[in-house]
């Protein structure tokens, strides 16, 4: 449909440019000669028809002549018309293609982008002067900077393997300072060093099975007659102190032995209570450190005299010689 309409529009330009150049061509035309170019005349003007007889001396002769016969048409319309046609539908046809090849080089909507294509950068950026890095002087005679010796690690595995090596541990506790004394010396004689250590804790002196304190003296006493008919012969009176007008029925070393005290009073229709008794009392302590663990069953052969005192086992302090 657009080829005949380009078509209906090269027909029409090209009837109307014929139109014009016919009355044109019927139109007498004056031609202007440029300057200096002299008079032209028609050969047929001429007698006999010598172009001889139009050149003088004077005159230089002309590189190319120009002759202009009657019968000569100034304009040919119709080829002029053909021309004009062929020129508007190359025009158009030209236009077509680059159409075309506008729309084939345009991406469809659908198109599918490849890798390349979304990893192309948007912008172009310039590097200016001012964004350039700034290079490093390096001095003529640079300084070389100190070297910090390592220190030999073979010392330090040495130290640590004698310190896994080591053995170290306290014994005790032993209830008086002589003790400790007299065990230290000993220890000693056989090439094991110690060092003394005292401290304070709470010693348990034992258990005691009481009854509660009475609210008078009268009535502890009277309990204290009505037990021992009972047959408790180990019964006595609190005179003074936190538990005055109580009544003890004995102290035991171990608490299982308290509780078995209390059942059998528990028998007789008495009540009574298990109180654990304690005091403030120093104990002493030999910490030892043996480089050498082959020292360890020298100290278990001189606790052998010491029944009382233990041997505790102890991590050693592990710290590196610089």
């Amino acid at each position: 449909m657009k080829w005949f309409f380009l078509l209906l529009i090269v027909i029409n330009l090209a009837v109307f440019l014929w139109g014009v150049q016919k009355d044109n061509a019927r139109q007498s035309r004056e031609i202007i000669a440029p300057p200096g170019m002299g008079n032209l005349r028609m050969i047929s003007e001429l007698e006999g028809g010598k172009l001889s007889e139009l050149k003088t001396p004077s005159d230089p002769e002309p590189k190319n002549e120009v002759s202009v016969t009657e019968d000569t048409e100034v304009n040919n319309p119709v080829a002029s018309t053909i021309q004009n046609m062929s020129d508007v539908v190359g025009s158009s046809m030209a236009l077509q293609k680059a159409a075309d090849q506008m729309n084939a080089s345009r991406p469809s909507e659908h198109a599918v982008l490849s890798e390349s294509d979304l990893l192309k950068p948007t912008t172009d950026f310039d590097i200016t002067a001012e964004q350039e890095s700034t290079a490093v002087e390096i001095p003529d005679n640079p300084v070389p900077e100190p070297v910090i010796a390592e220190k030999d690690p073979e010392p330090i595995i040495e130290q640590l393997v004698r310190d896994v090596e080591r053995s170290c541990g306290s014994l005790g506790p032993m209830a008086d300072v002589d003790t400790a004394t007299a065990l230290e010396r000993t220890l000693s004689g056989q090439g094991v060093d110690t060092v003394s250590r005292k401290e304070s804790v709470e010693k348990s002196i034992g258990y005691w099975v009481i009854v509660p304190p009475l609210a008078t003296k009268d009535e502890a006493v009277g309990l204290v007659n009505r037990m021992r008919d009972a047959g408790f012969k180990d019964v006595g009176r609190f005179h003074k102190g936190e538990e005055k007008n109580g009544i003890s029925l004995g102290v035991f070393s171990r608490r299982a032995n308290a509780e078995i005290r209390q059942k059998e009073v528990a028998k007789k229709g008495f009540e009574t209570e298990i109180l654990h008794r304690t005091k403030q009392a120093d104990q002493f302590w030999l910490d030892f450190e043996l480089k050498d663990a082959e020292k360890i069953p020298v100290i278990d052969t001189i606790l052998n005299e010491y029944p009382a005192v233990g041997r505790v086992k102890k991590t050693c302090d592990i710290i590196a010689n610089p």
